[in-house]
């Protein structure tokens, strides 16, 4: 693995892990702060037929539903961002560059 390789994948994993420790200590009022209201529809990420009007599980796979609308919020947040469409970009070269090495 090559240096721009390694310090990619340090760096990425570094952000992701920074992340979630940030997350971890957010306030749970904060958390609670999303727009889930009275009216909202909750669906399986798996399968999008299963919907109901509160939060619970998937009768199909147990998953736990998720407010409508909140399965592409990660994408949507991280396509926003600049700094993380390079690090999806870095990573994705990084990967590209190790299979390249494997395959030669």
């Amino acid at each position: 693995m090559d240096q721009v390789t390694a310090w990619t994948v340090h760096l990425t994993f570094q952000l992701r892990c920074d992340r979630a420790h940030r997350q971890e200590n957010r306030p749970a009022q904060r958390r609670a702060t999303r727009r889930e209201g009275p009216m909202t529809i909750y669906i399986c990420p798996m399968h999008s037929k299963v919907r109901q009007d509160g939060p619970g599980k998937c009768p199909d796979c147990g998953m736990a539903l998720l407010p409508e609308g909140a399965r592409f919020g990660l994408l949507r947040h991280m396509l926003g961002s600049p700094l993380h469409i390079a690090i999806m970009v870095g990573a994705m070269v990084a990967v590209m560059a190790v299979a390249m090495m494997l395959l030669h």
